[in-house]
């Protein structure tokens, strides 16, 4: 604002002053100045002119008002909260009036000095208004809220479940995250990574998890860009034993002339929740033996044979069943003999002594063994071969009996007949 001004210059270096003068021109310091030079707004009459001389001011009207604000300022937002709490600096001003308004993130208006107030998160502008009654000055200055603050989460604890009842994974309703920040306009979001893939945003829900882990991943986002993330884990494991279904037991004759039979075991069912099961097996018995898949055609030895199967899936859990598979001798022994005999006693006796010739007999199986009677003009029995024998006159019939380990048998016979023939003896005096 211009300053009607009346000025005396004073030539040369002056030597009375008053203390004020002295006071100045002692700390004065040679600016250059276009003339003439005025400093507008000063407090105080004395000002400073070209080639280092001074000039005495007297006014003819008064100073107008004039304000100056502090410096813009930035802060954080406080702790928890979405607002900062400002203990903003007195403005410098001139003037009867002070007056501000607040506009922007933050609105308001009082008179005086704004000292301490709580500001929005973003840019509030403070507007100062001077007054003096004839003329007024503004100022303005910023005060800029930021939040540097990250959001909250509290998740559950982690979960454990085992796979639901025929499936290889579990339907799992996962608890609600509980997430706030200290302004609003949070989001929530999560992905899932490890045995199940997934993402989406806000709570979870219930979903299905396949078996093993699965990592949820929690982010939460504020309206500033602020975040946090928090993992959950969820394990699924599968504990449910698998499947299995046997044909019945099986009996079967030996093959003929075999001591053993070849048969085609059925093929074993079997199943598990997950995928991943395996079958071996185990022969105990009468025959012995071990494998994996399926049985197939085996031979099989006289007796009982347990098949023992266990099926095991990906997470060790097991089952086992069994199958007897009987072998049964049925087939008889075979025998083979001579003829009959036929034969004079000995000489001078009433009596043969013979030679019978061996049997021949054998079996499918091992432990046949061959018994004897004799039945008619001699009797008298035993076991293995007959051999030599002494046999009385008449007919005599050797029965012979082969029985083998299963107690099957076979018979046939011979005859032996002892004739006389030799001339009774006469002696005379």
């Amino acid at each position: 604002m211009g300053k009607k001004t009346t000025s005396v210059f004073l030539i040369g270096f002056l030597l009375v002053l008053n203390s004020a003068l002295a006071s100045y021109w002692k700390n004065f310091s040679p600016t250059t100045y276009s003339f003439p030079a005025l400093d507008q707004k000063k407090s105080t009459a004395w000002e400073e002119s070209p080639f280092g001389i001074f000039s005495f001011s007297l006014l003819d009207e008064e100073w107008g008002a004039t304000v100056i604000a502090a410096n813009d300022i930035s802060k954080n937002t406080d702790e928890g909260y979405c607002l900062s709490s400002i203990d903003i600096p007195d403005a410098s001003y001139t003037g009867t009036n002070l007056n501000w308004v607040m506009t922007g993130a933050t609105s308001g208006s009082g008179s005086g000095q704004v000292g301490s107030q709580d500001f929005n998160k973003g840019v509030t502008t403070i507007t100062y208004t001077a007054s003096d009654g004839s003329s007024t000055a503004e100022d303005v200055m910023q005060i800029t809220v930021t939040d540097n603050e990250n959001p909250k989460i509290t998740l559950g604890s982690d979960i454990s479940r085992d796979t639901d009842s025929g499936q290889c994974t579990a339907s799992i309703a996962i608890p609600n995250a509980t997430f706030s920040d200290n302004c609003s306009g949070e989001t929530l979001s999560w992905t899932m990574s490890g045995a199940t893939t997934d993402s989406g945003s806000n709570q979870v829900g219930t979903k299905t998890f396949n078996k093993g882990q699965t990592t949820i991943t929690y982010k939460v986002t504020d309206a500033a860009g602020n975040f946090i993330t928090k993992d959950l884990s969820i394990t699924v494991t599968d504990t449910e034993n698998p499947e299995i279904t046997l044909g019945s037991d099986i009996s079967r004759d030996t093959d003929s002339g075999q001591c053993t039979a070849s048969i085609a075991i059925p093929n074993a069912t079997f199943s598990d929740n997950c995928s991943g099961e395996t079958l071996s097996w185990t022969m105990s018995g009468a025959t012995t033996a071990s494998g994996s898949n399926q049985v197939g055609t085996k031979t099989f030895n006289i007796g009982t044979t347990t098949i023992n199967y266990t099926v095991t899936d990906a997470t060790n859990n097991t089952v086992t069943g069994s199958i007897d598979v009987v072998v049964s001798d049925n087939e008889d022994p075979k025998i083979t003999l001579g003829s009959d005999i036929s034969r004079d006693t000995d000489n001078g006796q009433c009596t043969a002594a013979i030679a019978i010739p061996n049997a021949g007999f054998d079996d499918n199986c091992s432990g046949s063994s061959l018994s004897w009677t004799m039945s008619g003009a001699t009797s008298g029995s035993g076991s293995s071969q007959v051999g030599t024998k002494t046999f009385n006159i008449g007919t005599t019939t050797i029965n012979y009996t082969v029985t083998d380990a299963a107690n099957n048998t076979v018979t046939g016979s011979i005859d032996v007949v002892v004739s006389d023939n030799e001339n009774p003896k006469i002696t005379l005096g």
